[in-house]
């Protein structure tokens, strides 16, 4: 990720994909790195309800962090 930050001219967006299925997993995605999230199994399994859920637990998680904003904890793993 860094390498290609640092030798490209233009923002590399990363999407997190992959065992998205509650606000945990879809924090650890951000955390290293994800600007956007793919959601697939996990709405075959809970249906589409599983994106409220998944909100609900990420807006807890920051507001328990002192966060008000996603982009505060995007990539900040990548960087230790």
């Amino acid at each position: 990720y860094k390498y290609f930050q640092e030798h490209s001219s233009r923002k590399i967006y990363i999407f997190g994909v992959g065992g998205v299925r509650d606000g945990e997993t879809a924090i650890k995605h951000f955390l290293v790195g994800a600007d956007a999230l793919q959601i697939g199994t996990a709405i075959l399994i809970e249906g589409p309800g599983v994106f409220g859920k998944i909100v609900k637990e990420i807006e807890e998680w920051m507001e328990n962090h002192g966060l008000s904003s996603i982009e505060e904890i995007v990539g900040i793993v990548r960087d230790l």
